[in-house]
């Protein structure tokens, strides 16, 4: 629900997402809207049952600060440490962290790319308005091949990393819950998959800066 960024030192730098705070940003906007509900509930004489319980708003926070990640084992990559840290997390919280980095494993190879160009002009919008407006009079933004070569091994690491992680996440949940996770939810999560992003998003030093360019703008980013 809410999407703190540290500004950036200049019009040129990246923003950065320090870690948890968003998170926890969220769960206090959440908290005072549920809170503003129940009375409302309470008010207008609604069942006790029909209203979030303290037990399940704790489920709900629980949930949210389990999506908190952390730099994982690659370079450029996340894992988010509450589903190693705490054996007691909720069954709630262990599949909605898992949801929150799940987009390969759910909805595949071309939502995963862009997802991913969208969050890197997201923290840049130097080059997000450069895209937008290639004709400008500011030319190119200052170390844009750097900057884009950054999130494409980002992409890269990060999946392997996901399908590395997933297979021990998974082994937290009983084998009936497993079973439905793997077969049905992150079905896409794949070896060939990863081989697919590879192949597909570029990553080598020697590319040029058009090439890196293409390869952004194909995903027609600005129309989904």
């Amino acid at each position: 629900m809410v999407q703190e960024f540290i500004p950036s030192t200049n019009a040129t730098s990246p923003r950065k997402r320090p870690i948890g705070v968003s998170e926890r940003a969220t769960i206090v906007k959440l908290t005072h809207y549920i809170q503003n509900l129940n009375y409302k509930l309470s008010q207008a004489n609604y069942s006790p049952l029909i209203r979030i319980s303290d037990e399940e708003l704790g489920i709900i926070k629980e949930a949210i600060e389990a999506t908190i990640c952390h730099s994982g084992l690659f370079e450029y990559s996340l894992y988010q440490s509450d589903l190693y840290n705490k054996p007691d997390l909720s069954l709630v919280a262990k599949i909605i962290a898992i949801a929150d980095l799940g987009t390969l494993g759910m909805d595949g190879v071309e939502a995963y790319i862009r997802e991913g160009i969208l969050i890197f002009l997201e923290d840049n919008l130097d080059i997000a308005e450069f895209l937008h407006n290639p004709n400008n009079s500011q030319g190119l933004p200052v170390n844009l091949k750097t900057r884009i070569l950054k999130a494409t091994c980002f992409m890269v690491n990060f999946a392997r990393e996901r399908k590395e992680r997933f297979e021990q996440e998974l082994n937290s949940f009983q084998r009936e819950i497993q079973t439905i996770l793997q077969d049905n939810l992150f079905n896409q999560l794949n070896q060939n998959n990863i081989e697919n992003i590879v192949s597909l998003v570029p990553t080598e030093q020697h590319i040029t800066l058009e090439e890196l360019l293409v390869f952004i703008t194909q995903w027609n980013y600005f129309n989904n």
